[in-house]
């Protein structure tokens, strides 16, 4: 209950907070990579995430995205590391709860810090789409999130990443589906 409360808070202007707060409940619920007795501080972290996300300017059917990308990479665990066979002397590339390679420190980023983190991660998606506009010409709103999401999580083409999908996007798709079903449930309880 309390994360609805973090929710409510740190974001009035989400027109659903309490379809919002059920939908991270259930979507932390369902992630296979948080441990039960993590469950909560997840919730959280994914709270204020969808916070980073409303206010860096993400369009509504897109919010989420850090979320998704959140349990796959590192269920939420803003300490995790990863990506050690990229590395020659087996230490981890990737550090933090969307699993940042070290270049990103250039900028000033705090791989451990959840929301120097998202917000770079958000930031450089943004910044990416406008490149890959011009790249791909995507014929839809959407489908140029989606190519600059694979876009900026991978490592950089020459001619684009227009065809690719990134490993998050089905995720993505089962958090807006949770998101949708939990919108039209508290909808048809408020008109019966």
């Amino acid at each position: 209950m309390h994360n609805l409360f973090i929710v409510i808070t740190l974001f009035s202007n989400v027109e659903e907070p309490f379809v919002w707060s059920d939908t991270i409940r259930e979507y932390v619920e369902a992630c296979p990579h948080v441990a039960r007795d993590e469950k909560e501080k997840a919730m959280l972290s994914a709270s204020v995430m969808l916070a980073i996300e409303k206010s860096v300017g993400i369009p509504d059917h897109m919010l989420g995205m850090s979320i998704a990308a959140a349990c796959r990479e590192s269920g939420y665990d803003t300490k995790a590391k990863g990506d050690h066979k990229f590395s020659k002397r087996g230490k981890p590339k990737a550090i933090g709860v969307l699993q940042l390679w070290p270049w990103v420190e250039r900028y000033g980023v705090d791989r451990t810090n959840l929301v120097s983190s998202t917000s770079f991660w958000l930031n450089h998606i943004i910044k990416t789409r406008k490149k890959t506009v011009k790249i791909c010409r995507p014929r839809s709103n959407i489908l140029s999130w989606k190519q600059a999401w694979v876009a900026a999580v991978r490592a950089p083409k020459k001619e684009g990443r227009c065809r690719e999908v990134s490993k998050h996007w089905k995720h993505f798709l089962r958090l807006r589906k949770m998101f949708k079903d939990n919108y039209e449930r508290a909808h048809s309880d408020l008109t019966t």
